[in-house]
């Protein structure tokens, strides 16, 4: 057995990605990666039982690890898997834009009709509550959106 590589589930997997045991199988649906830590490493006491490797498909029990959700949310954060900016299903402006909303001598409502986006969008790229990667790259915000 390679302990380096991944091992990919190739059982079914439900919505998210993960490779799961069915409910059909064990009464209820398991989370394979979730079968592989308790069987190799010992019982998840309730823990999340989160991926090294970012495989949604890993059983490798040497790629998992025990956390809650805000270890998952950091281990994330630390790798540079958050979606932000242009990269998020909602975005509604790009990169160019926001350095645009940032930077405009106009006031919030004109800017706002500008690039057809709510005042509170503008507001919240102007004190670099959203956008600060682009804005500010030297002081990212860990909860940015």
């Amino acid at each position: 057995m390679n302990f380096a590589e991944c091992w990919e589930w190739s059982g079914g997997h439900q919505s998210k990605g993960y490779g799961c045991i069915p409910k059909s199988v064990v009464g209820r649906q398991i989370l394979a990666h979730r079968v592989s830590y308790e069987l190799f490493v010992g019982p998840a006491d309730g823990k999340l039982v989160c991926h090294t490797c970012d495989n949604k498909l890993c059983v490798n029990p040497t790629h998992l690890f025990l956390g809650d959700p805000a270890d998952n949310s950091r281990d994330m954060v630390n790798k540079g898997r958050q979606s932000k900016g242009e990269s998020r299903w909602n975005a509604k402006i790009t990169e160019e834009s926001a350095r645009e909303i940032y930077s405009s001598p106009l006031r919030g409502v004109d800017v706002a009709k500008k690039f057809g986006v709510a005042q509170q969008t503008v507001c919240a790229i102007r004190r670099g509550r959203t956008w600060r990667h682009v804005t500010n790259p030297d002081h990212e915000s860990k909860n940015e959106g």
